[in-house]
């Protein structure tokens, strides 16, 4: 069965023309923040928006980049607590029945490891009172050893918090490079009744979607910025889309 594409956009702009395009879901970030992976944009960029779509939309939930050479998603208090109060502040423009909802990733240090900050994580999930949660890339790092127990754990502990999707590659690098890990991320999803939506992306493009999700079937979905050379920063390319639509509908 065809597996659906979400686009990570950086303008209202951008989220338009993606839908128009065909995404079938937008992951909206802030203006300019392409170059760090997306943060939390503004409410006014939300506001101007959400009128105009039909498709659903998750917001992304990050209140910076990495931080120089430290680790990433791992937040102070005030960073957690700023995290919450952006998604109260989001969250009414918001519709539940279109699927919209929000998109973060928090994690703790565990002796060398990261591993899913279960406890903050909940508490956001909860301030997004009812609104669907996936789980940014945060969780490449939990699973950094593509070892399967920890891919076990990292499922169960999003589950347990109330996540109902994650963004992953797998692993540090990208999904084409991860696929062993994706198998058992999509595994463990589906395992014991488990309901995890897999959104796979990391160097998602269209001469390569098709061997990345192959095989892959309900629960999981493709996520590409459709970003190319020829793009200004933040823009996607109409060609990418099309392209990528066109093999993850063949399948």
């Amino acid at each position: 069965m065809p597996i659906n594409l979400e686009i990570p956009v950086f303008s209202p702009a951008s989220a338009l023309h993606a839908q128009a395009l065909g995404a079938q879901r937008i992951e909206l970030n802030a203006r300019g923040s392409y170059p760090v992976g997306g943060t939390t944009p503004a409410a006014a960029d939300l506001e101007g928006m959400t009128e105009r779509l039909t498709v659903p939309v998750r917001v992304m939930i990050r209140p910076r980049g990495k931080p120089g050479d430290d680790v990433d998603f791992v937040y102070t208090g005030d960073e957690l607590a700023a995290m919450a109060v952006d998604i109260g502040a989001l969250r009414g423009a918001l519709r539940a029945e279109r699927g919209d909802g929000f998109v973060f990733g928090v994690l703790r240090r565990d002796g060398e490891a990261l591993v899913v900050d279960v406890e903050r994580s909940r508490q956001l999930v909860e301030a997004a009172g009812g609104l669907a949660c996936s789980f940014h890339r945060a969780f490449d790092e939990a699973v950094r050893s593509g070892e399967g127990r920890d891919v076990e754990k990292a499922v169960k502990d999003l589950v347990a918090c109330g996540f109902e999707g994650v963004l992953t590659s797998g692993g540090p690098g990208t999904a084409a490079t991860n696929r062993a890990v994706l198998e058992m991320v999509v595994r463990e999803a589906g395992a014991g009744g488990r309901k995890l939506e897999v959104i796979v992306g990391g160097g998602v493009r269209k001469e390569n979607v098709g061997d990345v999700v192959d095989g892959f079937g309900d629960g999981v979905w493709a996520h590409s910025s459709c970003y190319t050379a020829k793009c200004e920063e933040g823009q996607i390319d109409d060609e990418e889309v099309m392209g990528i639509l066109e093999r993850l509908s063949g399948r």
